[in-house]
């Protein structure tokens, strides 16, 4: 019995190690214009310093550390050649990558637990529709997003998307009254919502 115990208790450390240890894509990641320093933002106490990385890769050229506190690290080039474009570029900390466009972290290379909170956001409104012919969709951060809105019989009837937005009206004219269900997926994670009809 004692060996079960201690089994567990080594199992759920290991657990929770692995899990601290876990990195994701900092939020916001820009370049100076011209291209020789980078700039990477984190939301207030989700990162300590000795957790990230003190080179950046991006293609052949590597840039170190040199400024780091709880909502920035500032990244120089020390060898290679300065990015360009300067508004799109692939970061690699080392631990994956993640691509930014216009400063924006793109969704596509959200880490799973990033993405599931960004759905756990969702707001949609009005529910139940009573007079209106749209369906407001929007989130606390920006997002990209496949939506789909099936019928009680699992038929698809519309389909839609969000891309690098926070809110977006869906035209809900052509629906009869009754029972759906809202779909929202990126190919990672998914979340599904009850939306009712009643015009």
């Amino acid at each position: 019995m004692k060996h079960n115990y201690f089994f567990t208790a080594l199992i759920v450390t290991f657990f929770y190690l692995g899990n601290v240890n876990a990195q994701s894509c900092p939020p916001t990641g820009f370049s100076n214009t011209g291209g020789n320093t980078l700039y990477f933002l984190y939301d207030s106490g989700t990162s300590l310093c000795v957790d990230r990385p003190t080179t950046v890769t991006i293609g052949a050229s590597v840039f170190t550390r040199t400024a780091c506190d709880d909502l920035a690290s500032v990244y120089q080039l020390t060898s290679g050649s300065p990015i360009s474009p300067t508004n799109t570029f692939t970061a690699d900390f080392g631990y994956g990558t993640c691509e930014y466009t216009d400063g924006t972290l793109t969704d596509e290379n959200l880490s799973l637990e990033d993405f599931k909170l960004k759905l756990s956001q969702l707001k949609v409104f009005p529910n139940p529709v009573l007079n209106d012919d749209k369906l407001f969709i929007s989130f606390e951060n920006v997002i990209s997003t496949n939506i789909k809105l099936f019928n009680v019989t699992g038929k698809l009837v519309l389909e839609d998307s969000i891309i690098s937005l926070n809110s977006k009206a869906i035209n809900i004219s052509g629906l009869t009254n009754g029972v759906y269900l809202l779909q929202l997926t990126n190919g990672k994670a998914s979340v599904t919502k009850k939306v009712v009809i009643m015009k």
